[in-house]
């Protein structure tokens, strides 16, 4: 290994002179990129193990120096090594090639320079300036170690704007998270994970779904008792979320410590790292880092191997560190902002519904528009915003701070006569022949309604099993309580059907009868409907974009053994056994779990479940979980739609102990995205060399 005197024997005089200067300044600029030698205060609960330290550093630095128009490049593995950084307000998540070629171009740049610098260290050339700073990265490494480092080459935006914004939100919520984690009786640092999750945004919506201030994702907010339904979207609430996110949290350190007993050892106050890690990388993941490594956590990193540990799960605890510690001296990094909480409390003009109401009859009650009372009640999805759901009984509601929420003022609020103008909405599965403004002629609706109800598109492009919203202008007779979503049918207010429409008539009679019961085998492919006018040429991929929406694979499915009909359906992402028990009027699971001799509530994607259904109440039973069913994935499409848009597909080569989460993961996109765009797909069927279509997202607008 080349030595100081040797590295500098080989040097011209003056980039001697400039290196000994840079030496003689301190580490701090030896290093420009960071801060070293940081006094991080960790606590009991949550130890920095030496190994650490400097990638919580690095983390500190993304937090705090580098804003929202800046990009790091560093070696993913060994974050610590900062190769570069590149003003652009271009993110590191590719949106398209177009933008994304200058961070490409940077990557390149770094990745060759590395290798230049290795060149230059065995042929034992001078050092340029920038070869010098690289090589400090590698002063204590062997020459390997620089090539293995230029294929690690990674961006990463800086958060020190989104840091900023978080901890404003961080003044009106500290002290009502602070008695909420109190109350579950978890530690006080916890109050700064949600700095690493989402800013401290509780509107924040991921690319892979998660949402609000922790980041829940929909399967996690059924099992911690928050709702997730076409009408509201109770991961939004900060303080609902935040009890959810205790009770993980408290169940995560219940679980792993007697993990840790069943392998007769001890905390000794070291179990802090994986509860954090649980959270990201789940409860399994933490025990495992446990079995395989044990509780020195500084080994973590070095000694654990997984596919499903990567870069996110490694930086997971030390990124948690570094915004603790940055938030605790905010005054060093943000002096400007307010420290002092008292007088801040969480907005209390609220108050609950104490029957069924529609954002409609609010908001022209208190008189405010759509959009501020939107912008005030996240937990509501669109539907309800745009009339199509009705506000649940017991839902929070938050007024302007200008509006004075008195006992009399509520009084005259509940006199107010509740006319239910909720318009019923019908689900049509499509079928072969199909095409969108057919279909909208057949309910007696205008095409462009049907289109932007389904965003199908310009060209109003739809596939054959994809299943398609109805706005009936029809009201329903049932109270808005209990009103559910009908089964497709043709209501008598309908025009008189020529005879070139018989065959299309004909095909939605058919899928009244059967598309609920009959339907056996896996989704059908993909199949475009074009309309007439466009000829029977094949659209183009961007096009077909459109048509990608709720799949067939969401009807309950009927077999026969042994003279018994038996109901099954098979999961999907972010389907849960308490949906199912709640999507059937059960109690708890146990019926479901007995009925599938399951030892506990774990199920994954594409696994067979019967469901306890008795053939007498078969049919209404079987409507209903459908309808729910398609609602609960209807309000993840929508949700997913408000913030993101697809911008193209990419095709991607499936790779030897790939998984449909791996994937997930890789391309930061849900699940049920890329079953969509490949319904054949099974979850854990995938073959090397198989070709996937990969849809590439773009931000719609940018999160408050």
């Amino acid at each position: 290994m080349l030595q100081w005197d040797d590295l500098l024997y080989f040097m011209p005089f003056c980039k001697k002179i400039f290196f000994l200067i840079v030496l003689s300044l301190g580490s701090v600029y030896a290093n420009p990129y960071y801060e070293t030698n940081l006094n991080l205060q960790c606590s009991q609960d949550f130890p920095c193990p030496e190994s650490i330290k400097d990638r919580v550093t690095f983390w500190v630095a993304v937090f705090s120096r580098y804003g929202a128009d800046q990009v790091i490049f560093h070696d993913a593995k060994v974050p610590h090594r900062v190769f570069s950084t590149l003003n652009t307000t271009v993110g590191c998540i590719r949106k398209n090639n177009r933008d994304y070629q200058v961070i490409e171009q940077e990557r390149s740049r770094v990745e060759n320079a590395l290798k230049s610098l290795y060149q230059a260290l065995i042929k034992k050339q001078a050092l340029s300036p920038e070869q010098t700073i690289l090589y400090d990265n590698f002063k204590d490494s062997p020459y390997s170690d620089i090539l293995e480092s230029a294929k690690r080459v990674r961006c990463q935006n800086g958060n020190k704007t989104r840091f900023e914004k978080g901890l404003r939100v961080y003044n009106q919520y500290k002290n009502n998270i602070e008695k909420i984690l109190q109350e579950h009786n978890v530690s006080q640092d916890i109050q700064y994970l949600p700095f690493v999750e989402s800013a401290y945004n509780p509107k924040a919506y991921s690319r892979v779904g998660a949402a609000g201030l922790w980041q829940i994702m929909p399967a996690t907010a059924r099992r911690l008792g928050l709702k997730v339904n076409a009408s509201i979207d109770e991961r939004f609430d900060p303080i609902l979320a935040t009890i959810g996110a205790a009770k993980y949290l408290k169940n995560s350190q219940y679980i792993l410590d007697n993990y840790l007993n069943n392998l007769g050892l001890t905390s000794n106050n070291q179990l802090g790292p994986y509860i954090i890690t649980s959270y990201n990388y789940g409860v399994g993941g933490a025990k495992k880092m446990l079995r395989n490594v044990g509780l020195d956590y500084g080994k973590v990193l070095e000694a654990y191997k997984s596919r499903r540990s990567g870069v996110a799960v490694q930086n997971f605890y030390s990124s948690f560190l570094a915004a603790r510690y940055v938030a605790i001296n905010r005054e060093k990094y943000f002096p400007h902002i307010k420290t002092n909480y008292d007088g801040m409390p969480l907005i209390k003009n609220k108050f609950q519904l104490k029957e069924v109401r529609s954002a409609e009859h609010i908001t022209q009650f208190f008189n405010i528009t759509l959009d501020e009372f939107k912008q005030l009640n996240p937990v509501l999805t669109h539907r309800v915003i745009k009339g199509r759901r009705n506000i649940p009984k017991d839902t929070s509601i938050y007024l302007p701070s200008s509006i004075n929420i008195t006992p009399a003022l509520l009084e005259d609020y509940w006199r107010q006569p509740f006319v239910n103008k909720l318009l019923l909405e019908q689900k049509y599965k499509v079928v072969a022949g199909d095409t969108a403004c057919g279909i909208a002629r057949e309910f007696n609706i205008n095409c462009k309604e049907l289109i932007d109800e389904n965003a199908l598109g310009r060209r109003g492009l739809i596939r054959v099993g994809q299943i398609l919203t109805i706005p009936s202008r029809l009201k329903p007779s049932a109270p808005a309580a209990t009103a559910i979503v009908q089964e497709t049918k043709i209501e008598s207010s309908a025009p008189k059907i020529e005879p070139s429409q018989k065959k299309i008539k004909d095909l939605i009679k058919k899928e009244t009868v059967i598309a609920k019961t009959d339907f056996i085998g896996p989704p059908l492919p993909p199949k475009l409907a074009l309309k007439k006018e466009q000829g029977p040429s094949d659209a183009s991929i961007e096009e077909t974009l459109h048509a990608e929406g709720i799949g067939e694979s969401l009807f309950i499915k009927q077999e026969k053994q042994n003279n018994t009909v038996r109901y099954s359906i098979h999961v999907e992402s972010e389907e849960t056994l308490g949906h199912y028990a709640e999507w059937l009027n059960l109690d708890n699971t146990a019926k479901i779990r007995q009925l599938n001799k399951m030892r506990n509530s774990n199920i994954i994607i594409d696994e067979k479940i019967y469901l306890p259904i008795n053939e007498q109440n078969a049919s209404t039973l079987i409507k209903t979980f459908e309808n729910m069913r398609i609602d609960f994935h209807q309000s993840l499409h929508d949700r997913f739609h408000e913030h993101y848009s697809i911008s193209k597909l990419q095709h991607y080569t499936v790779q030897s102990g790939d998984s449909l989460s791996l994937i997930s993961q890789k391309f930061k996109i849900p699940t049920w995205l890329i079953r969509r765009f490949n319904p054949e797909i099974k979850h854990l069927g995938l073959q090397r060399g198989e070709s996937l279509k990969i849809p590439l997202l773009k931000e719609k607008e940018a999160q408050d």
